[in-house]
């Protein structure tokens, strides 16, 4: 599986934890949770950074405006926005 289907399936179970620095800046944008699980089942991996595990996913919200946010992978069955 790739990893923006692993991401998506994280999604699609519940389990990632959105950080308070990401709730804050999508609020500031605009956008509640349901806007960014939308944006990460829609998106894709722009950039990546292997070192930290991290991933630029953009997306489209509910509304289709389009969302971006790095997504770091905290172990095998979760991760953080």
């Amino acid at each position: 599986m790739s990893r923006i289907g692993q991401i998506q399936r994280l999604v699609r179970d519940g389990l990632y934890y959105l950080t308070q620095h990401a709730d804050e800046e999508a609020a500031m944008d605009g956008f509640d949770i349901y806007d960014v699980e939308q944006a990460i089942l829609t998106g894709k991996i722009r950039k990546t950074w292997p070192k930290q595990g991290k991933f630029e996913v953009v997306g489209s919200a509910l509304d289709d405006d389009v969302w971006e946010s790095c997504v770091e992978l905290l172990e095998l069955a979760r991760f953080a926005l």
